[in-house]
C-alpha cells in the first residue's frame, strides 16, 4: 500500500460563533492517487481543505507531510510546500490571455526590462499539449467556457510545481462532456505522479475516477473507503443521518393543462460591439402558467446570455420581453423584481448575495430596498430563522454571508426568492454545488410552485435535471433555438446532446 503524502490528524474547527465545522478528522491522503471528499452541505469537506491549503486554521490537530509536522499560516505556505487548490469561484481577469492569466503573478522571467512572453507562451502551451486540455494559449478570458475557465486555473496551480492539487466541486457548473474531458485530464495527472483530492457531491464521478472515498457529515469523518468495494448507495447512506431520505423528486411528464402565458419572447436578438454573429438571434420563447420550460445548450452557446436578458442585466437589440402581457423589454434586474418576477442567479456570489450583509439582510434585500429602516429588525431575524430552518441553511440569522459555505449560499438565495408570491421563477444552476439531499429539496419546490400556477424557467447544463423536472425543453446551439419540444417519451439524451451540437437530424 502508498505511504500518505498528507497525515490529517485530529483536526478540529470551531468558529467564534461557535459553528464546530470539523471535529477530531484524521485522514491519509495517498500518493499518486485521486481521493474523493464526499458529504452534504456543511458537513466540513471544503472547511477541511482549506486548513490543509493554509486558508483556514485548525482550533486542533496537526498536519503531517511526507511524514513531518508542517504548519501553513497562508495559501503562499501551501504553495511552497505543492499544495495547490482550485476552488469553486474562478479568479481570471478577462482581459488578458490564458497564457497571461496562467503566469500572472509567477516570478519575474525576463530579458533585460521585457517579459519572456515567448518563453511562458511555449511554457503554457506545451502544458496544454502534455494534459490535453481545450485550451489556446492566446485565447482572452472573456471568450472562454466555464470548462475552460475551470481548466486555466488547473493550469495555474501545475505551472506553480504543485504535486498535490485540491479541486472544490469542480463539475458543479460544467456541461457533461465539459465534465467527461476534466475526468480525463484528472486520471492523466494522476499517471504523472500528482495526488488529487476532489470534493463533489456527484457519486457518479467518485465511482468514474477516484481510488478512494472520504465520507464527512456533520464535520465528522464517517470513514474512508476504496472506492472499488463502496457503492453509490452506500456513499449516499453514509452522507446523511438515518432519517433523511434521498430518493429523487418524482420525475416530470409532460403537462396535462397550461394557463396563460405568462412570459412572452419574440425575436429577441443580442450583439455586441457590433459583431457579425449574434450572441442571441430571434429567440421565441413562451412559458405559461403550471409550465416548467427548461433551457439546456453547451456552455458558450447563448445560456449564459439568455439569463441575462431573462434577469435584466443585459440588453437586447431587437425583441420584445413581456411578462403577463407587459411589455418589459429593457428592464433592470430590480425593476423586473419590483413586477413581481423572482430570480436565482448563476452566480451566486457576486449577484445573487452580498457577503458583507447579514444571512437576515439578504432574505429580506427586497423589503430591505422598498421600506428600509421602517422594517420591525426583530421580526425580520424571527423570519429568518424560520427560513434557515425550513431550508435547512447552516448559519445564524446575524451571521455574514460571506462565512457560509457555496451549497449554503445557494439555499440562503433560494430560500429568499422561492418564498416571493412570484407569478415567473427563474432559475440559472439552481443546483449547483448541492448535495443529494439539497438537490431533491430544490426538485420538489419547483414542482410545488408549478402546481400553484407559477411559471417556471430552468436554465441548467445537467441534462438529467432538465430531463426529469420540464414540461417543455428548448435547447439552444450557437445562439439560436435549435428546437423547442415537449418533454415526453419522444425526447431522449441522445436526441438532446444531438441538437445541443447544433445537429438537426433527429427524431423529435
Amino acid at each position: 500500500m502508498k505511504q500518505p503524502v498528507i497525515r490529517l490528524e485530529n483536526i478540529s474547527k470551531r468558529y467564534p460563533n461557535g459553528v464546530q465545522a470539523a471535529a477530531d478528522v484524521s485522514l491519509d491522503i495517498r500518493a499518486g492517487e485521486i481521493l474523493c471528499i464526499a458529504g452534504e452541505n456543511g458537513a466540513g469537506k471544503t472547511t477541511l481543505m482549506k486548513i490543509l491549503f493554509g486558508l483556514e486554521q485548525p482550533s486542533a490537530g496537526r498536519i503531517l507531510l511526507d511524514g513531518n509536522p508542517v504548519s501553513f499560516r497562508s495559501a503562499s505556505d501551501a504553495f511552497r510546500c505543492g499544495i495547490g487548490m482550485v476552488q469553486q469561484h474562478f479568479t481570471l481577469a478577462p482581459g488578458l490571455s490564458v497564457t497571461q492569466n496562467v503566469t500572472l503573478g509567477l516570478p519575474a522571467r525576463s530579458l533585460g526590462v521585457f517579459l519572456d512572453k515567448k518563453r511562458d507562451r511555449a511554457t503554457v502551451a506545451e502544458q496544454i499539449r502534455r494534459y490535453g486540455f481545450d485550451l489556446d494559449p492566446d485565447s482572452p478570458a472573456s471568450a472562454l467556457s466555464v470548462g475552460q475557465m475551470q481548466q486555466v486555473e488547473i493550469l495555474k496551480v501545475l505551472l506553480r510545481d504543485c504535486r498535490i492539487l485540491i479541486l472544490d466541486e469542480p463539475t458543479a457548473v460544467l456541461t457533461d462532456d465539459e465534465s467527461r474531458l476534466l475526468i480525463d485530464i484528472l486520471l492523466r495527472l494522476k499517471q504523472t505522479g500528482k495526488t488529487i483530492i476532489l470534493i463533489t457531491h456527484k457519486l457518479g464521478q467518485i465511482k468514474a475516477c477516484s481510488d478512494s472515498v472520504a465520507v464527512m457529515r456533520s464535520g465528522k469523518l464517517m470513514g474512508t473507503f476504496s472506492t472499488a468495494d463502496i457503492t453509490e448507495d452506500d456513499i449516499a447512506r453514509l452522507m446523511f443521518p438515518d432519517d433523511s431520505k434521498i430518493t429523487q423528486a418524482s420525475t416530470c411528464s409532460c403537462i396535462n393543462s397550461k394557463g396563460k402565458p405568462v412570459l412572452e419572447m419574440r425575436g429577441i436578438t443580442v450583439r455586441k460591439n457590433n459583431q457579425t454573429r449574434a450572441l442571441l438571434e430571434d429567440i421565441d420563447l413562451t412559458v405559461s402558467q403550471g409550465e416548467i420550460l427548461g433551457i439546456c445548450g453547451i456552455s458558450g452557446n447563448g445560456l449564459g446570455v439568455l439569463e441575462g436578458v431573462l434577469g435584466g442585466f443585459i440588453g437586447t437589440f431587437c425583441g420584445t420581453y413581456k411578462v403577463n402581457g407587459r411589455d418589459v423589454t429593457g428592464l433592470d434586474t430590480g425593476q423586473l423584481r419590483a413586477l413581481g418576477m423572482a430570480y436565482v442567479p448563476a452566480k451566486r456570489i457576486s449577484m445573487g448575495s452580498c457577503p458583507s450583509a447579514t444571512v437576515t439582510e439578504n432574505l429580506f434585500s427586497t423589503e430591505l430596498a422598498q421600506t428600509g429602516p421602517l422594517l420591525d429588525l426583530r421580526q425580520m431575524r424571527k423570519a429568518a430563522g424560520a427560513l434557515i430552518e425550513k431550508y435547512k441553511i447552516d448559519a445564524k440569522p446575524d451571521e455574514k454571508a460571506g462565512n457560509l459555505s457555496g451549497g449554503n449560499i445557494q439555499k440562503m438565495i433560494l430560500a429568499r426568492e422561492l418564498e416571493r408570491s412570484s407569478p415567473l421563477v427563474v432559475f440559472a444552476q439552481p443546483t449547483w454545488g448541492l448535495d443529494v439531499a439539497g438537490r431533491r429539496t430544490v426538485h420538489e419546490r419547483m414542482l410545488s410552485l408549478r402546481a400553484e400556477g407559477r411559471a417556471i424557467v430552468l436554465i441548467s447544463y445537467d441534462l438529467d435535471e432538465v430531463l426529469e423536472l420540464s414540461d417543455t425543453i428548448a435547447v439552444i446551439s450557437a445562439g439560436r433555438i435549435q428546437k423547442t419540444v415537449a418533454n415526453d417519451t419522444s425526447v431522449g439524451r441522445q436526441n438532446l446532446e444531438r441538437l445541443m451540437l447544433g445537429k438537426t437530424e433527429d427524431r423529435l
